[in-house]
C-alpha cells in the first residue's frame, strides 16, 4: 500500500482487473465455444465506453440511439414519458430516477445492429424497438403504480366514457371497456403485469412475416422461428405507449396486432389510432389480412 488513498484504490482496481482477465482466459481454454459471445461482449463494452459521457448529464446509451432504424427506449425516455407535455412532474419523481434503478445491461449493440438489419428485409419490413420494461413506477405522491393495463391508464389514459384521464398525460392510451371500474375486479387481464422484473425487451411494430395469416397460422409462424415468442397485451401496449409518450411517434397505425392475452377464447389486439394506443378485440381470429399482424418479441437466431 502507498499510503495514498487514491493510489491505493487504483492499485486495487488494477489487481481486480488482472484477476478477472486471468479468470476469463482460463474459462476460454476450457470452453473455446464461448469466444464469439465474449468477443461480442468486448465490442459492446468498447462501443458503450465510446459513448460514455464526458459532460455531466450525457447519456450512456448514445450508441444504441445511433443504430439505423432502431427505436431505443431507455432510462432517459422513461423519465420523459413520466413528465407532462410541458415537463410537469405530477408524480413528483426525483430527477434521474430511472437512471438510478438497478438495471441489467441491454443486449450487445452488435446484436441490435443485426436486428435492425434483418428488420429492413422484405420478410420483416418493420421497425424494431429496444426498450426498458419496468414492472412499476414508485411515485412519492401516489405510491407504486404497476405497468399493468390499469396502471398504464392511470399514467397516460385518455379520458372517455367515464374513464378518468392519466396523471401524466391524457393523450396516449385509449383504454377500452375492460378498464372501467365495474370490470377491473372481474377481468384479470386489466391486472396482467407487463413484466415482473426490470429488464430489456426487443419488440416490433408490424412484422410482415406474421401478416396474411389467421391466428392459428400466426402462432405456428412464430414457433418456427427460434428466439421469437408471442407478447402479452400489457407488454405490447406498454411498448407502444412508451414510444408515443417519450418520442411522440405513433407505432402500428396501418393495422393492429394479435397478442398472446386471450379473453373469451380469442386474442386481444393492440393498435394505434388518432385518439391513442388501443387494446380491443375483433372476435375474428380466423381472419387473415394485410392489416392484421401478431405481436412478437425476442431476437431471431440466425
Amino acid at each position: 500500500m502507498t499510503g495514498n488513498p487514491v493510489a491505493d484504490e487504483l492499485l486495487d482496481q488494477i489487481e481486480t482487473y488482472h484477476r478477472k482477465t486471468a479468470e476469463l482466459s482460463r474459462r476460454l481454454k476450457e470452453h473455446p465455444e464461448l469466444l464469439p459471445r465474449i468477443n461480442l461482449g468486448l465490442q459492446d463494452l468498447i462501443d458503450i465506453q465510446l459513448a460514455r459521457p464526458r459532460l455531466k448529464g450525457d447519456d450512456l446509451f448514445k450508441a444504441y440511439r445511433k443504430v439505423r432504424g432502431l427505436i431505443f427506449i431507455g432510462p432517459r425516455e422513461w423519465e420523459k414519458a413520466c413528465l407532462g407535455p410541458k415537463k410537469e412532474n405530477p408524480l413528483e419523481l426525483e430527477p434521474s430516477w430511472c437512471h438510478k434503478l438497478k438495471l441489467p445491461p441491454p443486449l450487445p449493440i452488435e446484436v441490435m445492429r443485426k436486428v435492425a438489419s434483418y428488420c429492413r428485409t422484405p420478410e420483416w419490413a418493420t421497425t424494431p424497438v429496444l426498450w426498458l420494461a419496468l414492472p412499476r413506477i414508485v411515485s412519492p405522491k401516489f405510491g407504486k403504480i404497476p405497468t399493468t393495463l390499469l396502471g398504464q391508464n392511470k399514467l397516460w389514459g385518455v379520458a372517455h366514457d367515464n374513464l378518468p384521464g392519466g396523471l401524466v398525460r391524457q393523450d396516449v392510451f385509449w383504454s377500452n371497456w375492460f378498464m372501467a371500474a365495474d370490470y377491473t375486479a372481474k377481468y384479470e387481464l386489466a391486472h396482467e403485469p407487463a413484466t415482473k422484473d426490470n429488464g430489456w425487451a426487443v419488440g416490433y411494430e408490424f412484422p410482415d412475416l406474421t401478416v396474411r395469416k389467421n391466428w392459428p397460422d400466426q402462432k405456428v409462424a412464430i414457433s418456427q422461428r427460434k428466439g421469437l415468442e408471442s407478447v402479452t397485451a400489457a407488454r405490447d401496449t406498454l411498448m407502444l405507449n412508451l414510444v408515443l409518450a417519450a418520442t411522440d411517434r405513433r407505432l402500428r397505425t396501418s393495422g393492429y396486432s394479435r397478442t398472446s392475452t386471450v379473453f373469451g377464447g380469442d386474442p386481444l389486439d393492440v393498435g394505434s389510432y388518432a385518439v391513442g394506443v388501443n387494446v380491443f378485440q375483433d372476435w375474428h381470429p380466423e381472419i387473415a389480412s394485410d392489416r392484421i399482424a401478431a405481436s412478437v418479441q425476442g431476437v431471431l437466431e440466425l
